[in-house]
């Protein structure tokens, strides 16, 4: 980088010197670190093409988000491009979508747990259940900059809650308690069926479904296990809450792209009806929740072991196959 050259000369000519043609997960990690950098004033960056709120309202009216719908949120801020005033642009184009008749809801996930069924959970994210902490949210910087507008509530689940505005807020996330199975049927999963709502992967792949985890709940697969997590008390004390039927382990759809997963596959040429819309770099996509689970549950029925991966050398998909 020379303050000359394009991100494109850079990366043609760093495929030259390594001999290689870059994949597009490289190349977007390449991005994203020089957006990081540029951020935060180690490079500077001249950005020839911005994303704006009016661009992104475009694309959800073009994906289906209409006026007084209620929506569950995975999201990826760095799979566009440069937007134009960052995650809160993101959330107000979402806000004016739906309008004031509708309801935002957006995973607020959390890595309070210190173990499953006696196994010590060792990720380093590991923090106790703080729900004035923000920071501690490791699904994405526009839920954890969602969760700390005005007016935005949040549910009680120590590992798997959800933030929400909006007229069914309440509705969706109050009965969701923080010992209750993370996607059974007190979750807003679960409302989001109720309610008629839509599920919006905004820049993120389908592997972050949470709702197939719902569905898992919903069936009582044996690769549910029980969690101990941690609990910050508003006097700065711990608590120790049990959560049954948690979601440690793998599975195939995690690692699903565009559909190229076991379920999704099958799912989409049974009737799943996605809808999806380009935007900048990235791609948006919308399922209907009440589609979704129609034609999960049948799938389940079918294979209780569509979610699980295939692979020998998974430890944890192939104990639990059935």
């Amino acid at each position: 980088m020379d303050g000359q050259k394009t991100m494109q000369r850079v990366i043609r000519e760093a495929e030259w010197e390594e001999d290689k043609i870059f994949s597009e997960a490289q190349i977007k990690e390449y991005l994203n670190a020089v957006m990081f950098l540029g951020q935060h004033g180690f490079l500077e960056v001249e950005y020839n093409r911005k994303i704006t709120r009016a661009d992104i309202l475009s694309a959800l009216q073009s994906v289906g988000v209409q006026i007084g719908d209620c929506l569950f949120v995975h999201s990826s801020a760095s799979a566009f491009g440069w937007i134009e005033g960052g995650e809160a642009t993101v959330i107000e184009a979402f806000l004016e979508a739906v309008g004031a008749t509708g309801t935002l809801l957006m995973p607020t996930f959390t890595v309070p747990f210190n173990s499953f069924e006696g196994t010590l959970n060792t990720n380093r994210r590991y923090r106790p259940f703080d729900p004035e902490d923000a920071t501690q949210v490791w699904v994405g910087s526009i839920p954890r900059t969602f969760l700390q507008m005005p007016a935005v509530i949040r549910s009680q689940h120590p590992s798997h809650s959800v933030a929400g505005i909006g007229p069914l807020a309440t509705a969706c996330l109050e009965a969701h308690q923080e010992n209750d199975p993370p996607t059974g049927e007190t979750s807003p999963l679960a409302k989001l069926v109720e309610y008629k709502g839509k599920i919006v992967y905004f820049g993120c792949s389908l592997g972050s479904s949470t709702f197939l985890h719902y569905l898992e709940t919903l069936t009582d697969l044996p690769c549910l296990k029980g969690a101990v997590c941690r609990v910050k008390n508003k006097d700065g004390s711990l608590r120790t809450v049990y959560i049954p039927k948690h979601l440690p382990g793998d599975r195939d759809f995690y690692r699903d792209v565009d559909g190229n997963s076991k379920f999704f596959k099958k799912a989409l040429v049974s009737g799943l009806k996605m809808k999806q819309s380009s935007l900048g770099c990235g791609t948006i996509r919308l399922l209907d929740a009440e589609n979704f689970y129609a034609i999960g549950m049948k799938l389940l029925a079918q294979d209780p072991n569509i979610l699980l991966c295939d692979s020998e050398e998974c430890p944890f998909c192939r104990k639990y196959k059935q």
